[in-house]
Protein backbone atom coordinates (compact mmCIF):
# COMPACT_ATOMS: atom_id res chain seq x y z
CA UNK A 1 0.00 0.00 0.00
CA UNK A 2 1.54 3.10 -1.60
CA UNK A 3 1.79 6.76 0.27
CA UNK A 4 -1.35 8.08 -1.12
CA UNK A 5 -3.82 5.60 -0.06
CA UNK A 6 -2.66 5.08 3.60
CA UNK A 7 -3.08 8.69 3.98
CA UNK A 8 -6.55 8.99 2.06
CA UNK A 9 -7.99 5.89 3.83
CA UNK A 10 -7.00 8.14 7.31
CA UNK A 11 -8.54 11.50 6.14
CA UNK A 12 -12.08 10.50 6.77
CA UNK A 13 -11.46 9.07 10.15
CA UNK A 14 -9.31 11.95 11.03
CA UNK A 15 -12.25 13.85 9.99
CA UNK A 16 -14.53 12.07 12.60
CA UNK A 17 -12.25 12.21 15.43
CA UNK A 18 -11.75 16.33 14.95
CA UNK A 19 -15.12 16.35 15.18
CA UNK A 20 -15.43 14.52 18.33
CA UNK A 21 -12.98 16.46 19.71
CA UNK A 22 -15.38 19.25 20.18
CA UNK A 23 -16.56 17.60 23.42
CA UNK A 24 -13.40 19.26 25.10
CA UNK A 25 -14.02 23.07 24.18
CA UNK A 26 -17.68 23.37 23.65
CA UNK A 27 -19.45 23.23 27.06
CA UNK A 28 -22.85 22.31 26.24
CA UNK A 29 -24.56 20.54 23.23
CA UNK A 30 -24.70 22.21 19.82
CA UNK A 31 -28.46 24.48 19.95
CA UNK A 32 -31.33 21.83 17.38
CA UNK A 33 -31.10 24.38 14.85
CA UNK A 34 -26.97 24.11 14.61
CA UNK A 35 -27.26 20.47 14.22
CA UNK A 36 -29.70 20.54 11.73
CA UNK A 37 -27.55 22.70 9.87
CA UNK A 38 -24.32 20.87 10.50
CA UNK A 39 -26.31 17.51 9.53
CA UNK A 40 -28.16 19.18 5.86
CA UNK A 41 -24.11 20.41 5.56
CA UNK A 42 -22.70 17.03 5.71
CA UNK A 43 -25.60 15.91 3.31
CA UNK A 44 -24.70 18.08 0.68
CA UNK A 45 -21.46 17.39 0.90
CA UNK A 46 -21.45 13.49 0.51
CA UNK A 47 -23.89 13.96 -2.21
CA UNK A 48 -21.68 16.11 -3.95
CA UNK A 49 -18.94 13.36 -3.04
CA UNK A 50 -20.83 10.50 -4.16
CA UNK A 51 -21.70 12.10 -7.48
CA UNK A 52 -18.66 13.90 -8.46
CA UNK A 53 -15.88 10.91 -7.52
CA UNK A 54 -17.93 8.13 -7.83
CA UNK A 55 -20.93 7.96 -9.99
CA UNK A 56 -19.24 10.01 -12.79
CA UNK A 57 -16.34 8.19 -13.02
CA UNK A 58 -18.35 4.92 -12.72
CA UNK A 59 -20.12 6.08 -15.80
CA UNK A 60 -17.31 6.98 -17.47
CA UNK A 61 -15.57 3.80 -17.14
CA UNK A 62 -18.32 2.27 -19.24
CA UNK A 63 -18.50 4.33 -22.26
CA UNK A 64 -17.50 1.93 -24.59
CA UNK A 65 -20.96 0.75 -23.92
CA UNK A 66 -22.63 3.62 -25.54
CA UNK A 67 -26.21 4.39 -24.16
CA UNK A 68 -26.26 2.19 -21.83
CA UNK A 69 -23.17 3.10 -20.13
CA UNK A 70 -25.27 4.34 -16.91
CA UNK A 71 -26.29 0.89 -16.21
CA UNK A 72 -23.41 -0.81 -14.68
CA UNK A 73 -23.56 2.54 -12.20
CA UNK A 74 -27.26 2.21 -12.04
CA UNK A 75 -26.79 -1.29 -10.65
CA UNK A 76 -24.14 -0.45 -7.92
CA UNK A 77 -25.94 2.42 -6.38
CA UNK A 78 -29.00 0.06 -5.86
CA UNK A 79 -27.03 -2.81 -4.10
CA UNK A 80 -25.36 -0.21 -2.37
CA UNK A 81 -28.68 1.52 -0.72
CA UNK A 82 -30.35 -2.40 -0.50
CA UNK A 83 -27.00 -3.45 1.34
CA UNK A 84 -27.33 0.06 3.79
CA UNK A 85 -31.18 -0.91 4.34
CA UNK A 86 -30.24 -4.76 5.16
CA UNK A 87 -27.57 -3.58 7.70
CA UNK A 88 -30.36 -0.92 9.24
CA UNK A 89 -32.48 -3.85 9.95
CA UNK A 90 -29.82 -6.10 11.43
CA UNK A 91 -28.15 -3.74 13.64
CA UNK A 92 -29.99 -2.10 16.93
CA UNK A 93 -28.95 1.56 16.74
CA UNK A 94 -30.83 5.16 18.36
CA UNK A 95 -30.80 8.52 15.99
CA UNK A 96 -30.84 11.82 17.68
CA UNK A 97 -33.68 12.79 18.77
CA UNK A 98 -35.45 10.18 18.60
CA UNK A 99 -36.64 7.86 21.85
CA UNK A 100 -37.14 4.31 20.04
CA UNK A 101 -34.66 2.02 18.79
CA UNK A 102 -34.43 0.43 15.34
CA UNK A 103 -33.30 -2.75 14.44
CA UNK A 104 -33.51 -6.03 16.41
CA UNK A 105 -34.59 -5.58 20.01
CA UNK A 106 -31.43 -4.83 22.51
CA UNK A 107 -30.71 -4.45 26.23
CA UNK A 108 -28.12 -1.91 24.71
CA UNK A 109 -27.59 1.51 26.56
CA UNK A 110 -29.07 4.40 24.93
CA UNK A 111 -25.25 6.33 24.14
CA UNK A 112 -24.00 2.69 22.72
CA UNK A 113 -27.23 2.25 20.41
CA UNK A 114 -26.67 6.25 19.63
CA UNK A 115 -22.90 5.06 18.80
CA UNK A 116 -23.96 2.35 16.37
CA UNK A 117 -26.18 4.55 15.08
CA UNK A 118 -23.43 6.35 12.84
CA UNK A 119 -21.46 3.87 12.93
CA UNK A 120 -23.93 2.21 10.86
CA UNK A 121 -23.31 4.97 8.06
CA UNK A 122 -19.67 4.94 8.13
CA UNK A 123 -19.44 1.35 7.26
CA UNK A 124 -20.42 2.42 3.25
CA UNK A 125 -18.64 5.35 3.45
CA UNK A 126 -15.21 3.82 4.59
CA UNK A 127 -16.54 0.80 1.46
CA UNK A 128 -16.60 3.68 -0.80
CA UNK A 129 -13.16 5.26 -0.16
CA UNK A 130 -11.86 2.03 -0.60
CA UNK A 131 -13.38 1.19 -3.95
CA UNK A 132 -11.68 4.34 -5.37
CA UNK A 133 -8.61 3.57 -4.25
CA UNK A 134 -8.63 -0.47 -5.37
CA UNK A 135 -9.51 1.46 -8.81
CA UNK A 136 -6.24 3.21 -8.37
CA UNK A 137 -4.26 0.64 -7.28
CA UNK A 138 -5.64 -1.48 -10.05
CA UNK A 139 -5.05 0.96 -12.33
CA UNK A 140 -7.83 2.53 -13.54
CA UNK A 141 -6.59 5.81 -15.90
CA UNK A 142 -10.47 7.25 -15.20
CA UNK A 143 -9.01 7.43 -11.65
CA UNK A 144 -6.47 9.34 -10.02
CA UNK A 145 -4.70 10.09 -6.85
CA UNK A 146 -6.68 13.99 -7.09
CA UNK A 147 -9.59 12.36 -7.44
CA UNK A 148 -9.79 10.00 -4.43
CA UNK A 149 -8.03 12.67 -2.51
CA UNK A 150 -10.92 14.59 -3.67
CA UNK A 151 -13.56 12.17 -1.82
CA UNK A 152 -11.63 11.65 0.95
CA UNK A 153 -11.06 15.46 1.72
CA UNK A 154 -15.64 15.25 0.94
CA UNK A 155 -15.98 12.57 3.63
CA UNK A 156 -13.55 13.69 6.20
CA UNK A 157 -15.64 17.40 5.79
CA UNK A 158 -19.08 15.81 6.41
CA UNK A 159 -17.85 13.66 9.16
CA UNK A 160 -16.27 16.43 11.30
CA UNK A 161 -20.22 17.69 12.20
CA UNK A 162 -20.84 13.94 12.62
CA UNK A 163 -17.99 13.29 15.15
CA UNK A 164 -19.56 16.53 17.43
CA UNK A 165 -23.02 15.20 16.99
CA UNK A 166 -22.51 11.86 18.46
CA UNK A 167 -19.73 13.10 21.25
CA UNK A 168 -21.29 15.77 22.64
CA UNK A 169 -25.09 14.51 23.13
CA UNK A 170 -22.70 11.95 24.90
CA UNK A 171 -21.58 14.44 27.05
CA UNK A 172 -24.89 15.68 27.81
CA UNK A 173 -26.28 12.16 28.48
CA UNK A 174 -23.84 12.07 31.48
CA UNK A 175 -20.82 10.64 30.35
CA UNK A 176 -17.51 11.69 30.67
CA UNK A 177 -15.91 14.04 27.96
CA UNK A 178 -13.19 11.82 27.34
CA UNK A 179 -15.18 8.88 27.22
CA UNK A 180 -17.74 10.75 25.11
CA UNK A 181 -14.71 11.67 22.72
CA UNK A 182 -13.75 8.33 22.86
CA UNK A 183 -16.71 6.80 21.47
CA UNK A 184 -17.17 9.56 18.64
CA UNK A 185 -13.59 8.34 17.26
CA UNK A 186 -14.95 4.42 17.58
CA UNK A 187 -17.76 5.74 15.12
CA UNK A 188 -15.38 6.09 12.85
CA UNK A 189 -12.78 3.81 13.45
CA UNK A 190 -14.91 1.54 11.17
CA UNK A 191 -14.15 3.55 7.96
CA UNK A 192 -10.40 3.06 7.09
CA UNK A 193 -11.44 -0.79 8.36
CA UNK A 194 -14.14 -0.78 6.00
CA UNK A 195 -11.29 1.00 3.49
CA UNK A 196 -8.91 -1.69 3.75
CA UNK A 197 -11.43 -4.72 3.35
CA UNK A 198 -12.96 -3.57 0.25
CA UNK A 199 -9.07 -2.97 -0.85
CA UNK A 200 -7.92 -6.25 0.25
CA UNK A 201 -11.06 -8.07 -1.59
CA UNK A 202 -11.07 -6.09 -4.80
CA UNK A 203 -7.07 -7.09 -5.02
CA UNK A 204 -7.66 -10.51 -4.64
CA UNK A 205 -10.75 -10.98 -6.73
CA UNK A 206 -8.47 -9.41 -9.40
CA UNK A 207 -5.71 -11.85 -8.67
CA UNK A 208 -7.90 -14.67 -8.83
CA UNK A 209 -8.92 -13.94 -12.56
CA UNK A 210 -8.49 -17.10 -15.42
CA UNK A 211 -6.56 -14.74 -18.06
CA UNK A 212 -4.99 -11.36 -18.15
CA UNK A 213 -4.03 -9.22 -20.45
CA UNK A 214 -1.54 -6.92 -21.75
CA UNK A 215 -2.05 -5.67 -25.36
CA UNK A 216 0.31 -3.13 -26.20
CA UNK A 217 0.83 -1.74 -29.68
CA UNK A 218 3.30 0.70 -31.26
CA UNK A 219 1.15 2.66 -33.78
CA UNK A 220 2.43 4.95 -36.35
CA UNK A 221 0.45 7.54 -38.59
CA UNK A 222 1.65 9.33 -41.57
CA UNK A 223 -0.09 11.50 -43.34
CA UNK A 224 -0.59 11.47 -47.28
CA UNK A 225 2.80 11.26 -49.01
CA UNK A 226 3.97 12.05 -45.40
CA UNK A 227 3.83 15.70 -45.92
CA UNK A 228 4.88 18.21 -43.14
CA UNK A 229 1.84 19.25 -41.86
CA UNK A 230 1.24 18.71 -38.25
CA UNK A 231 1.76 22.05 -37.11
CA UNK A 232 0.03 25.13 -34.59
CA UNK A 233 -3.69 24.66 -34.24
CA UNK A 234 -3.92 21.53 -37.09
CA UNK A 235 -2.34 19.85 -34.28
CA UNK A 236 -4.49 20.56 -31.51
CA UNK A 237 -7.24 19.42 -33.32
CA UNK A 238 -5.49 16.25 -34.06
CA UNK A 239 -4.32 15.49 -30.39
CA UNK A 240 -7.95 16.24 -28.84
CA UNK A 241 -9.37 13.45 -32.07
CA UNK A 242 -7.13 10.82 -31.05
CA UNK A 243 -7.47 11.02 -27.28
CA UNK A 244 -11.15 11.29 -27.80
CA UNK A 245 -11.91 7.96 -29.99
CA UNK A 246 -9.33 6.16 -27.77
CA UNK A 247 -11.34 6.86 -24.87
CA UNK A 248 -14.38 6.43 -26.82
CA UNK A 249 -13.19 2.71 -27.22
CA UNK A 250 -11.26 2.37 -23.77
CA UNK A 251 -8.02 2.53 -25.00
CA UNK A 252 -5.06 3.63 -23.01
CA UNK A 253 -2.91 5.80 -24.76
CA UNK A 254 0.44 5.07 -22.77
CA UNK A 255 2.62 7.74 -24.37
CA UNK A 256 2.29 9.33 -27.92
CA UNK A 257 4.22 12.29 -29.91
CA UNK A 258 2.75 14.43 -32.50
CA UNK A 259 5.87 15.11 -35.02
CA UNK A 260 5.83 17.70 -38.40
CA UNK A 261 5.28 14.52 -40.92
CA UNK A 262 3.83 11.53 -38.49
CA UNK A 263 2.14 10.00 -35.43
CA UNK A 264 3.16 7.24 -33.10
CA UNK A 265 1.81 6.02 -29.79
CA UNK A 266 2.18 3.30 -27.45
CA UNK A 267 -1.44 2.25 -26.89
CA UNK A 268 -3.13 -0.16 -24.79
CA UNK A 269 -5.93 -1.77 -26.73
CA UNK A 270 -8.48 -4.33 -24.90
CA UNK A 271 -8.38 -7.72 -25.61
CA UNK A 272 -12.41 -7.46 -27.13
CA UNK A 273 -10.47 -4.92 -30.23
CA UNK A 274 -8.39 -6.83 -32.49
CA UNK A 275 -5.47 -4.16 -33.60
CA UNK A 276 -7.27 -4.06 -37.10
CA UNK A 277 -10.98 -2.92 -35.97
CA UNK A 278 -9.19 -0.28 -34.09
CA UNK A 279 -7.44 1.04 -36.77
CA UNK A 280 -10.07 1.18 -38.86
CA UNK A 281 -12.05 2.67 -36.30
CA UNK A 282 -9.63 5.22 -36.24
CA UNK A 283 -9.35 5.74 -39.67
CA UNK A 284 -12.77 6.04 -40.25
CA UNK A 285 -13.90 8.40 -37.65
CA UNK A 286 -10.57 10.92 -37.88
CA UNK A 287 -11.38 13.68 -40.28
CA UNK A 288 -10.15 16.86 -39.37
CA UNK A 289 -12.15 19.89 -38.78
CA UNK A 290 -9.44 22.26 -40.52
CA UNK A 291 -9.05 21.28 -43.35
CA UNK A 292 -10.86 22.15 -46.41
CA UNK A 293 -13.45 19.59 -47.39
CA UNK A 294 -12.88 17.89 -43.97
CA UNK A 295 -10.10 15.48 -45.76
CA UNK A 296 -9.32 12.16 -44.02
CA UNK A 297 -6.87 13.15 -41.29
CA UNK A 298 -4.73 9.95 -41.64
Amino acid sequence: MNEHVFYGILIPFLGTSLGAACVFFMKKTLKEQVQRALTGFAAGVMVAASIWSLLIPAIEQSDSMGRWAFLPAAIGFWIGTLFLLLLDHIIPHLHQNSETAEGPASRLQKTTMMILAVTLHNIPEGMAVGVVYAGYLLGHSEITVAGAMALSLGIAIQNFPEGAIISLPLRAEGMKRSKAFVGGVLSGIVEPIGAVFTILMANQTNSMAHTKWMCKYHIVFTPKYRRKVIYNQYKEDIRDIIKALCKYKGVEIIEGHLMPDHIHMLVSIPPKYSISQFMGFKRKKSHCPCTPGKKRLL
